[in-house]
């Protein structure tokens, strides 16, 4: 379901923003509607299922499936840091009910805190909160617009891991890279001399550069061949079986 979310997510996203270069997190996304969507019922959490690709799913059976998911992925790898840290802020508006509560903290490792958005602490509060679980890459989120916000839904990653087998310095060699418009741009390069997993189909060639100590975490380069061809057929299910295959 994760998976069928994040490449419709994309989909939609490249649709909105042609030409424009794309980077986003879709497991924090599903991470954060599914934190709302048990606070929801009848229609809308039906439909919030189907959104999430998870439709027919009981919201117990995901709530431990994303619970299982944070605990997996915070320990992937012995040499891999990835730190996933959720929130959920609401305005002195909205009373939270102490099962929704318990909720979060379990399945989502998230706290869910009232405060009052008008206060120039509360920005200051959410900020810090963010740059804390980030080791200072993002010092703020949000700023003196949350006065009008009811409700903030916050989700922050930071990941920090070395490769598998390094690439040596000393080979980093400026070479063009090749932009989308035709023209050329020199860029520092890494290069290296490896065996790794490598796939090539009628529409991309691929490979994987494993991180950290299992080689559980890894960088998925993917080249299309014919980009508008590789964008149609880029989906959940084509990338599962050409991953497996």
């Amino acid at each position: 379901g994760n998976a069928k979310f994040a490449f419709d997510l994309y989909g939609q996203i490249l649709k909105s923003r042609e030409g424009s270069n794309v980077f986003v997190s879709p497991a924090s996304i599903s991470l954060a509607l599914a934190m709302t969507w048990n606070g929801s019922s009848g229609t809308t959490r039906e439909a919030m299922g189907k959104a999430l690709g998870l439709e027919g799913m009981p919201l117990e059976d995901a709530n431990r499936a994303f619970a299982a998911l944070l605990r997996d992925l915070q320990q992937i790898d012995p040499k891999v840091r990835l730190e996933i840290a959720n929130a959920l802020w609401t305005s002195g508006k909205i009373r939270l009910q102490e099962p929704f509560r318990k909720r979060l903290a379990d399945s989502f490792r998230a706290t869910a805190t009232s405060a009052d958005f008008e206060d120039p602490a509360t920005v200051r509060a959410i900020n810090a909160w963010v740059k804390d679980r980030t080791a200072g890459k993002i010092p703020e989120i949000v700023d003196g617009t949350i006065r009008d916000m009811i409700v903030i839904l916050l989700n922050a990653v930071y990941f920090k891991a070395e490769w598998q087998t390094a690439f040596d310095p000393k080979k980093t060699r400026e070479m063009p890279f090749h932009l989308a418009g035709g023209k050329d741009k020199k860029v520092p390069m890494m290069s290296r001399t490896a065996e790794l997993d490598v796939l090539e189909t009628k529409t991309f060639r691929s490979v994987r550069l494993p991180y950290g100590k299992n080689g559980r975490c890894s960088l998925h380069l993917f080249v299309p061949q014919d980009l508008a061809e590789f964008h149609r057929d880029l989906t959940a299910a084509n990338l599962d079986s050409w991953l497996q295959g």
